[in-house]
């Protein structure tokens, strides 16, 4: 086999230069040279959730938020360390393109790769909504991006670790026998187990997770703790009170528990190495995501994102 042919598309402006479609036509261009599907992997390797690149391929038409826009061509989609994935919207994806008719390759993932839970989600949002009643909202996707980035680098050890328990115990999960519901049930809760040193399900409010999301909201917006905790849930429900830290549980319970069913498989630093020295694929496409010009240095300000 001749060597490995790396393609890479960038975005040079501000969002929206047809990267989906310009990584579509790079296939099909591999397809029509006798290359299969097999010998092509679609690498995403910036941005998270807050991508949506559009392909139609064979009346399908498809947003593509972490899959890469070879998905609908049968292309396997990588995700690297530096992707960051929001499992919620990746489930939510997933089930967008069953309800299609698409039943995507398997989703190879750093273990390394950064991971929004629920936390960032609600931070991001809850900052957005209070900042808005104080007209100084940034305006966000609230997809967690951000705020998942913050997390890293407040505590990166700290995080890392909880990844490599859920990494463990997902693990764990897909490759249990048997397919009862009650005995996946099981299975769930022993996660639980695995994750309690971090999340403190009995007590939310006393996880070390708990404490950035705080900081995280309290250093955006001037607020304290007990506001957070008497109207977080209040602005995200519009105006229906839940108690937050039972709410931010139930949803963990969810995200857990989605995260056990995607179609994943970890993969460590070495692969995409191993991979381009054994010549496993003939072509790699290394797509991008976001414009150059949204970068919040080096962008054009204030039309910039993180």
């Amino acid at each position: 086999m001749s060597k490995t042919k790396i393609e890479v598309v960038i975005g040079a402006q501000f969002g929206d230069e047809g990267k989906g479609r310009t990584v579509a036509d790079i296939i099909n261009r591999e397809l029509d040279l006798g290359v299969t599907p097999k010998e092509l992997l679609n690498v995403r390797f910036n941005g998270g959730a807050q991508a949506s690149h559009t392909v139609i391929h064979n009346g399908i038409r498809h947003a593509h938020s972490h899959y890469g826009s070879g998905t609908l061509q049968n292309v396997q989609t990588y995700l690297t360390d530096k992707f960051i994935v929001n499992t919620m919207v990746l489930n939510r994806e997933t089930r967008e393109l069953s309800e299609k008719g698409v039943t995507p390759p398997r989703v190879l993932i750093s273990n390394r790769a950064k991971i929004t839970t629920p936390y960032e989600m609600f931070a991001n949002q809850l900052i957005e909504l209070i900042n808005a009643k104080k007209d100084r909202h940034h305006g966000s996707c609230g997809l967690g991006i951000h705020e998942t980035e913050w997390a890293y680098e407040l505590d990166r050890q700290y995080r890392q670790s909880m990844y490599d328990h859920l990494i463990h115990a997902i693990t764990y999960l897909q490759n249990s026998s048997g397919d009862k519901l009650h005995t996946y049930d099981n299975r769930v809760n022993e996660m639980y187990g695995l994750l309690d040193q971090f999340f403190n399900f009995k007590d939310v409010t006393k996880s070390a997770i708990w404490q950035i999301f705080i900081k995280r909201v309290v250093s955006q917006t001037d607020v304290d703790e007990d506001y957070i905790l008497k109207h977080g849930c209040e602005l995200l429900s519009d105006g229906h009170f839940v108690d937050l830290p039972g709410f931010v549980t139930s949803t963990l319970y969810v995200w857990i528990r989605e995260f056990g069913s995607l179609n994943l498989k970890f993969v460590d630093d070495a692969f995409l190495k191993q991979t381009i020295m054994s010549r496993k694929y003939q072509t790699i496409i290394f797509e991008g995501a976001q414009g150059l010009m949204l970068d919040a240095v080096y962008g054009s300000f204030p039309h910039v994102t993180c």
